[in-house]
C-alpha cells in the first residue's frame, strides 16, 4: 500500500492483497470513511444526539454503552462530550461508562490513546467480537449498542455468533445504533439490476468527487472482494428482529449505504 500524499493533500490509497484495517488504513482511517462513507459524519453527528436523548429519557445516571467495531473511538468520544455538555446545561450527574471492542490492534492503540487522553471512562478489548466474548465483557449491561458499518465485514459462517452476540450484549429496552453497506440485488424485477447499477455507478461518482482517483478505487474494490460481506437489508432487520430489536426508524441513506436506529423490547 502506498500513503503517498496527492497533490491536494490527501492520501493515496492503493491496497495490494485482501483489505485489512492494520497500520497504515488506522492510519488514515478518518480521512478515509468520511470520504468513502456517504454521510459518515452526520450519521455519527445524528446517532450521538440519539444516543443522549435515550439517557435523558431514561434517566440513566451511570449509562453502559458498548461500541463493537469503534475504529479509532470517534463515536464514543463524541457522545462523551454531548454529555458532559449536557451536564452543565441542565446540571445533571451523567458518568458514562464505555466498552469499546474492535479487532485490530493497531485501532485499539489509537482508541486507548485518544479515550486516555479524555479523562473517559473506557475500557478498550481488541478481540473478534462473537458470543462467546460478549457473554464474558458484558452480558446484558449495556444500555446503548453501537455497531457502525462493521457487520458487512463478518463472514456468512460467523454472522450468527456475531448477532448473538448483539443480542447477548444489549439489555431490555437498550438502543441498537446500527450502520452498514447492503447488498442491492432488486430481486427478480423487470430492470432491477440496471436501477442497482445507476446506484453503483453515483457511488463511484461520490468517491471520485471526494478525491479519490479511478485507480485507489479499483484498488480497494479488489481487495475488499474478499473481506467485505454485505447482505441485503431485509436480511439484517430480520435477524434483528429475531433478537429483539424492532421498528428501525432510519437516519441516513444513500444507494447501498443506511444506518437507523433500533430498540430492544421490554420482555
Amino acid at each position: 500500500m502506498s500513503l503517498d500524499n496527492k497533490e491536494d493533500g490527501t492520501p493515496l490509497h492503493m491496497p495490494e492483497g485482501d483489505f485489512e484495517f492494520d497500520e497504515e488504513v488506522t492510519q488514515i482511517f478518518p480521512d478515509m470513511a468520511k470520504r468513502s462513507i456517504p454521510f459518515y459524519e452526520e450519521m455519527h453527528d445524528c446517532h450521538s444526539d440519539m444516543a443522549l436523548q435515550h439517557i435523558l429519557d431514561q434517566g440513566l445516571k451511570y449509562p453502559a454503552i458498548v461500541d463493537v467495531g469503534a475504529s479509532r473511538g470517534r463515536f464514543a468520544m463524541m457522545l462523551a462530550q454531548k454529555i458532559r455538555k449536557a451536564c452543565i446545561l441542565k446540571n445533571l450527574d451523567i458518568r458514562p461508562r464505555f466498552l469499546l471492542i474492535d479487532s485490530s490492534k493497531p485501532m485499539c492503540d489509537k482508541m486507548q490513546a485518544a479515550t486516555q487522553k479524555q479523562l473517559m471512562d473506557a475500557t478498550v478489548v481488541c478481540a473478534k467480537f462473537d458470543h462467546n466474548r460478549a457473554g464474558l465483557y458484558a452480558s446484558g449491561n449495556a444500555d446503548i449498542v453501537v455497531c457502525h458499518y462493521v457487520h458487512q465485514f463478518v463472514p456468512d459462517k460467523d454472522e450468527i455468533s456475531f448477532m448473538k452476540g448483539i443480542e447477548l450484549v444489549g439489555a431490555p429496552g437498550s438502543l441498537l445504533l446500527w450502520g452498514e453497506k447492503e447488498r442491492q440485488t432488486g430481486g427478480h424485477a423487470h430492470n432491477a439490476a440496471s436501477m442497482v447499477a445507476v446506484n453503483q455507478k453515483r457511488y463511484r461518482g461520490f468517491r471520485l468527487k471526494n478525491g479519490y482517483t479511478e485507480q485507489e478505487i479499483d484498488a480497494k474494490s479488489i481487495a475488499l472482494e474478499g473481506s467485505m460481506f454485505p447482505r441485503p437489508a431485509q436480511h439484517t432487520v430480520g435477524l434483528l428482529g429475531a433478537i429483539g430489536y424492532s421498528a428501525p426508524i432510519g437516519t441516513y441513506r444513500m444507494g447501498e449505504f443506511h444506518s437507523f436506529a433500533m430498540l430492544k423490547g421490554t420482555q
